[in-house]
């Protein structure tokens, strides 16, 4: 071996080295038998030192005369990217990344997912679909992640439409029709729904922070995990509507219509109930801590389990008889 720019190099190689990737091990390639150099060496002999024995599973075939047979070249060690020093197993991954086509496909474009929608052209952040001209059948549109950011979506159709992780945030929904609509993991935020039918739609994990609702139709609507943190809820229905761990903090409502609902595990910390109706409603669990329930109705409602019902407010004008608590019974 010989040292060129602090690189060693076998003598085979007759072009300096330009790039190196620091793997770990060491590939060294035997000469063949038969080379003799072009010109005289001015290098002393030195004695080869002996080869390193053959690592397991590794097949070196040598032929009687002692020549190296021809085989094909070694291969470099394999290491995991765990066992790499940080800076190798980045470059690694770049020399991998590089080599091979991703295997992910890109997403269509919502007009490509909707050929026959001819609204869906206008998806799209700020969108306006009742100027200038109204165009207002979204049904059952493949809507999955579209950004509508501050869109006027006023008397749209959106019945059985896709909206799984859509950005709805500050978007205008008055007098909707979004039966059974897909809205697991959608962003509401700051949006405004007035006297809209979101019957059997599924809210799962949304986030409704800050929206406000008036005479909405939410009957047997899905709202599990939902964040529902300082919404403004008045007048609405929301009769079968399974409210299961989600968060009201800092909610207000008046007169909800909730009867038969199920608000198991939800948190009510700090939130208002005036006039709610609560018949035959489940808070199993739920933290009521700080909350008021100002002449709410609680015929026959579940309170067993609730956590903090010392601190709510407004106990003593409840209508009706409760049952799983003491203030209640």
């Amino acid at each position: 071996f010989v040292r060129i720019k602090a690189y060693t190099r076998c003598l085979l190689h007759e072009e300096a080295v330009s790039h190196v990737l620091p793997l770990p091990g060491t590939i060294c390639l035997l000469k063949p038998v038969d080379h003799h150099p072009t010109g005289p060496s001015h290098r002393p002999p030195r004695a080869r030192p002996p080869p390193p024995p053959p690592s397991p599973g590794a097949a070196r075939a040598i032929s009687r005369g002692g020549a190296a047979a021809p085989s094909t070249p070694p291969q470099p060690p394999q290491s995991s990217p765990a066992a790499m020093p940080p800076a190798t197993a980045q470059l690694v991954s770049t020399a991998a990344a590089t080599s091979r086509p991703s295997p992910r496909v890109p997403l269509l474009s919502i007009a490509q997912r909707n050929p026959n929608c001819l609204c869906c052209t206008r998806v799209g952040p700020s969108a306006d679909f009742s100027h200038p001209s109204p165009c207002l059948d979204l049904k059952s549109a493949d809507l999955r992640g579209a950004n509508l950011e501050g869109a006027s979506l006023d008397f749209v159709e959106l019945s059985f439409a896709n909206l799984e992780g859509a950005n709805l945030a500050q978007t205008s929904l008055l007098h909707v029709t979004a039966v059974g609509t897909n809205l697991v993991r959608a962003s509401l935020v700051n949006s405004i729904i007035e006297e809209g039918s979101f019957e059997r739609a599924n809210f799962t994990e949304a986030n409704l922070m800050g929206t406000k609702m008036r005479t909405a139709n939410l009957n047997e609507a899905t709202f599990k995990n939902a964040s529902l943190i300082d919404v403004f809820i008045d007048s609405s229905f929301v009769i079968g509507t399974d409210f299961s761990h989600a968060d009201f903090t800092g909610a207000i409502t008046t007169h909800l219509k909730a009867e038969k609902a199920n608000f198991a595990q939800a948190n009510f910390f700090k939130a208002k109930f005036e006039w709610a109706n609560f018949i035959d409603a489940s808070l199993v669990g739920a933290n009521c801590a700080e909350a008021d329930f100002y002449e709410a109705s609680v015929q026959n409602a579940d309170f067993s389990g609730v956590k903090g019902m010392n601190t709510a407010t407004g106990m003593h004008t409840v209508i009706g008889q409760g049952k799983g608590h003491p203030l209640l019974g």
